[in-house]
């Protein structure tokens, strides 16, 4: 019976290796004539060894090899699950493998761009027919590449490392990402992204070499679709619309260093919202054999540029504890900011960029600014400007006019503003001042300026200690300690009536008064705008003053000033006040040659001196007052005759 059992026992054994070796010569058979039928589909596909394994349900093929005009790829090693066009035996054991797992190891693609290196790649939950498979890798199938990526899913995708080089004219870029992640992709789209980190290094033959760093990345809901229609391909219409690119991006981190120039940029985070996309309109990548000229070059990165803001519209990018530092000389210069956002970002236009908490730190100065804010800007102007300045453009002009590529901005609003400026011997006094807030708002933008203009400065203060000379020894010698001034200006240029209405320029001093004059101006062209200064002075000639009214409103100021005066001469406020408003009642009519307006001026001035309240001047010129007429201010009497005056104080 021990030896019934024992034959019995070898004949197992023997049946086992002699299925084993049949199963494994089918599978292995089986698995070359799958590589082999998609090689043949897709033409230039080679592998070096094919090897099955059918109790894994596993396929390994060593040196696989792909290249066509614009792309090869190499492998030293694939490993995927064998398909169903596998024999029964197989199907069996690639059953027990059903995760679908598969990998792949020292990867490199070349493009004409740049070069990629995988040193491994992790993919789970994938399944593809070879059908399916060799339609993909087929380079005369008509699929683009995002098509080709529509047909991909997996559950989740592991990249240990990934390195990407890139090489622009003298300019060599090495990226290295470590660590990355891509979890429920489905049909080209990945629920989500990240990656540990990245570094990266920038060299130059003639600026030498820069180098920075990534932290951990991550991004939500991405359409690789869109992703690569966007690299690839161009739109069929010119309004396609926009689609959700990705949801979120997070960088936590980023920094770079320039060794040559000494300059650094350090990030603590960077996020952003609401991306979205669509195609350019031009291919963003040129054939070989494009235009390489300098001004084909130009010409490109115009129509580029332009394409940009056209293909992308964002929700909301931040950044926070930005700090850049450069030096001059051998001292570092360093401007930090706690936070930089941006809003709405469509085509040429952004609806808000703000920063907060700002600081440049010089040597001997430090300026600071709580908040800024750059409201409605339009970069229509600029985008036209680089268009027009590239070589062969439609209207492209030799020294375009850099101001009117100027951006248009509706309101830009500055908070708490703060510079301080160190003496610059150890004994000397340094300079101090404040400003609440300063805010101008610009609409109607003609060439880089805007023709309705309001600008307010709030609270612009500064210290007025013990100055030797000038003003400010004068406002200390009245009782001023520090100076407190706010204005506005408010004009509108109204082209089709040729007119300059000065609503207001107004400056207030805090326990002092204010100066206000308002007025028009006539015969004024769209000229004065041009940057073109022999056009714009002519028009500015040619530009005729119709009304100005000048009103000031006394709130102490006169009365430090007699005060201070009066100390001076030994005499009484009073006194010194009587004497001043008599001497005027009698100069002022004489000095303006003793018309009628001549002496409604010297009234209303006496009457001011004598009770300084207020007091206001009208000056009309039914025809005008052009440039011609300021040799009038030599006789004043002839200017005044052309004039009707209005006269009045304290009221």
């Amino acid at each position: 019976m021990l030896w019934k059992a024992s034959l019995a026992g070898a004949g197992l054994l023997a049946g086992a290796a002699l299925v084993s070796a049949v199963t494994d010569g089918i599978a292995n058979r089986t698995a070359r004539e799958a590589f082999g039928a998609i090689a043949t589909g897709a033409g230039r596909w080679s592998a070096d060894q094919i090897i099955a394994d059918p109790w894994s349900g596993r396929v390994r093929v060593a040196g696989a090899a792909f290249r066509n005009d614009e792309l090869s790829v190499h492998a030293g090693s694939l490993i995927f699950p064998l398909g169903s066009e596998a024999p029964p035996a197989v199907l069996v054991a690639a059953a027990r493998a059903a995760t679908n797992i598969a990998s792949a190891e020292d990867v490199t693609i070349e493009t004409g761009l740049a070069t990629y290196r995988i040193k491994r790649l992790d993919l789970s939950g994938a399944s593809l027919t070879k059908a399916e498979l060799a339609q993909i890798l087929d380079p005369k199938s008509a699929m683009t590449t995002a098509e080709r990526l529509g047909k991909f899913s997996a559950s989740a995708i592991s990249i240990p490392e990934l390195v990407a080089e890139t090489k622009f004219g003298s300019v060599s870029q090495k990226v290295l990402y470590r660590d990355i992640s891509l979890t429920d992709v489905v049909n080209g789209k990945i629920s989500a992204a990240s990656a540990a980190g990245a570094s990266f290094s920038m060299s130059d033959s003639e600026g030498g070499e820069a180098k920075g760093a990534y932290g951990p990345m991550s991004a939500k809901n991405i359409d690789l679709l869109l992703a690569a229609k966007i690299m690839t391909g161009t739109r069929d219409q010119i309004d396609a619309p926009m689609r959700p690119l990705y949801e979120s991006y997070a960088v936590d981190g980023f920094y770079f260093s320039d060794a040559k120039t000494r300059f650094e940029i350090d990030v603590k985070s960077l996020t952003g919202r609401g991306v979205k996309g669509r195609p350019p309109r031009l291919p963003w990548f040129e054939a070989k054999n494009g235009d390489q000229s300098a001004g084909g070059s130009q010409k490109r990165a115009a129509l580029l540029f332009a394409d940009v803001l056209d293909s992308f519209d964002v929700d909301e990018m931040d950044a926070d504890d930005v700090r850049l530092t450069t030096h001059q000389g051998d001292k570092p210069v360093t401007l930090s900011v706690a936070h930089v956002g941006a809003a709405r970002l469509s085509g040429d236009k952004i609806a808000e960029i703000n920063f907060r908490n700002m600081a440049l730190v010089a040597d001997k100065a430090t300026i600071g600014i709580a908040d800024i804010s750059f409201q409605g800007i339009d970069l229509k102007n600029l985008r036209e400007a680089v268009a027009k300045a590239a070589p062969n453009s439609p209207g492209a002009a030799p020294g375009a006019s850099a101001r009117a590529a100027i951006p248009s901005i509706e309101e830009i609003i500055l908070k708490g503003i703060q510079i301080e400026i160190a003496a610059k011997e150890p004994e000397g006094a340094g300079v101090s001042f404040k400003t609440e807030r300063f805010g101008l708002r610009g609409s109607n933008q003609k060439d880089g300026l805007p023709t309705r203009l309001n600008v307010a400065l709030d609270h612009f203060t500064c210290a007025i200690g013990l100055a030797e000379e000038g003003a400010f020894k004068d406002l200390a010698a009245m009782g001023y300690s520090q100076l407190d001034l706010s204005g506005r200006i408010e004009a509108d240029f109204n082209e089709p009536k040729q007119e300059l209405e000065i609503g207001t320029i107004a400056l207030e001093g805090a326990n002092m008064g204010t100066v206000q004059v308002s007025g028009l101006v006539g015969n004024v062209s769209k000229d004065l705008l041009s940057p073109n200064r022999v056009v714009s002075t002519a028009a500015a000639l040619g530009a005729r003053l119709r009304k100005l009214d000048l009103r000031i409103e006394n709130n102490g100021f006169f009365e430090k000033a007699i005060a201070a005066q009066a100390r001076s001469q030994n005499k009484s406020p009073d006194e010194l006040r009587q004497s001043y408003a008599a001497a005027v009642a009698l100069l002022a009519p004489i000095a303006l040659e003793n018309g009628p307006a001549a002496k409604a001026i010297g009234a209303a001035i006496a009457k001011f001196v004598a009770d300084p309240k207020s007091l206001r001047l009208v000056a009309t010129a039914p025809a005008g007052l052009g440039a011609a007429d300021l040799t009038l201010l030599q006789t004043p009497g002839a200017l005044l005759r052309k004039l009707e005056i209005e006269a009045t104080a304290n009221q």
